[in-house]
């Protein structure tokens, strides 16, 4: 739940506008140590699981496949690694009314093969907005041939898909979600 702030205007600023939002609070989210205006960016929280058939090495080493990745990712155009633990990806989405084309880094971290790892990134989609957060995935094997993967998301995302309201951004990213982890269990449990 992120805390409240008073809204401290930098030296020398002026905020220019009316009503309610001549002196917006802010909202500082400590998973991530950021500042927002309220109205203006909306935080996700994105908990979801899957069983995929196909054994926890195949599912550890699909996970770290850029070529897989890509082609499950919805909207994904570019995928490529920079390192063992780096990526950049190039990702075309449309949120409501906004579509956008969203270009970011993707970083691994906490890295314990094969059961788990941390993915942190952030995109930015030019004026339509910013997305930025982390997952927690783990593997757990269910049997020889099935792994159950486990995944804990949380983001914010701001700018003009904001504000498109967080019941749309949460539905439709959720809907991202599954698509992935369908597309993603197709390919691996096919292998």
């Amino acid at each position: 739940m992120p805390e409240r702030v008073p809204w401290l205007p930098a030296e020398g600023a002026a905020w220019r506008g009316s009503g309610a939002m001549d002196k917006p609070d802010l909202l500082r989210y400590p998973s991530f140590g950021q500042f927002i205006w309220e109205g203006f960016a909306v935080a996700l929280v994105i908990e979801g699981e899957e069983k995929i058939a196909a054994p926890i090495d195949v599912v550890w080493k699909a996970l770290n496949d850029p070529a897989i990745l890509k082609e499950s990712i919805p909207g994904c155009e570019s995928l490529e690694m920079s390192s063992p633990t780096e990526m950049a990806a190039k990702v075309v989405l449309k949120i409501g009314p906004i579509k956008a084309t969203f270009a970011g880094e993707v970083t691994l971290k906490n890295l314990k093969p094969p059961h788990s790892y941390t993915i942190e990134g952030e995109g930015k989609g030019g004026i339509a907005g910013f997305a930025k957060g982390g997952a927690d995935v783990t593997l757990t094997e269910d049997g020889p041939d099935a792994t159950i993967l486990k995944y804990a998301a949380k983001a914010d995302v701001g700018g003009k898909i904001a504000q498109l309201g967080s019941r749309l951004i949460t539905s439709t990213s959720k809907k991202l979600a599954g698509q992935f982890f369908s597309t993603f269990g197709e390919k691996v449990g096919g292998a």
